[in-house]
């Protein structure tokens, strides 16, 4: 469901190999290597805090280049969070409703129930699309050294 793809300029075991040194350094702070295989790393994304994780996949491609596949699981420990924080927020708007005016408040309740949900969907939202693309980016950035280093060797030669 949420995936991302890369293509770099390196063969498959060379970018696997890599990748997963790069990954067990700890590198990349608060993500934790679970376990690895010929084709795939799965690391856990610690500093989420939501039990995220992320599958990644390695393969070859034509002319030495390699397809990094990027797949992330917001399992289900995300519905717990935001179980709980639309209780929270409903029940802060609730409290602030009844403060200001309650005898009105049979008016606008729905509104205002309304915008809990509303408000906590759209920083869910925001929350995994800013990890994606942090993590992305920094796999991304890496290889990118990696590509720039191995054209610069080839260039001496």
């Amino acid at each position: 469901m949420f995936k991302e793809r890369l293509v770099v300029n390196l063969p498959a075991e060379r970018a696997y190999s890599s990748l997963l040194n790069y990954l067990k350094e700890h590198h990349i702070e608060g993500v934790e290597v679970i376990r690895s295989g010929p084709s795939y790393i799965e690391v856990k994304l610690i500093e989420v805090g939501w039990g995220a994780s992320a599958r990644i996949k390695i393969a070859s491609l034509e002319d030495n280049k390699s397809s990094v596949l990027i797949d992330f699981n917001f399992n289900r420990d995300i519905i717990a969070w935001v179980a709980i924080d639309l209780l929270f927020i409903l029940l802060i708007i609730i409290v602030f409703a009844l403060r200001v005016n309650p005898h009105k408040f049979p008016e606008f309740a729905a509104e205002l129930i309304l915008m809990g949900p509303v408000l906590t969907i759209s920083f869910l939202g925001y929350a995994i699309t800013s990890t994606k693309k942090e993590f992305r980016d920094k796999i991304s950035g890496y290889f990118s050294g990696i590509e720039r280093a191995t054209s610069s060797a080839q260039d001496i030669e």
